[in-house]
């Protein structure tokens, strides 16, 4: 869901399509498992340390995804996308006792 509200926060194109309709498919998942096990929304938790949105903003901009939207933009469209979710997730990983992982991964993937 992460990278879903990611995309969603400032892509454009198929890519975005595709972002909204899983990220739909997946809260509907997650609201859906919350209220089959009893867990009401928790306060959410911000996973995403400071400076990381700007690293994966720079990133994707040096992978050629262009147009992507300023940092206070994007920062504003993601936190509004991410309090949609985070709250279930933060329920469910405290009823079944996982842990919620971070954001943003800090290991580049291998080539």
């Amino acid at each position: 869901m992460d990278t879903c509200a990611f995309i969603m926060s400032g892509m454009e194109g198929a890519c975005k399509c595709q972002a909204e309709l899983t990220f739909s498919m997946s809260l509907h998942a997650i609201t859906d498992m919350s209220s089959v096990f009893h867990c009401p929304p928790e306060p959410p938790v911000d996973r995403l340390a400071p400076g990381e949105l700007d690293r994966l903003r720079l990133k994707m901009l040096e992978k050629g995804f262009l147009g992507l939207p300023d940092a206070v933009e994007l920062d504003r469209k993601l936190a509004k996308l991410c309090s949609r979710y985070e709250p279930y997730v933060q329920a469910l990983a405290g009823r079944f006792h996982l842990a919620v992982p971070p954001w943003a991964g800090t290991a580049e993937p291998e080539k």
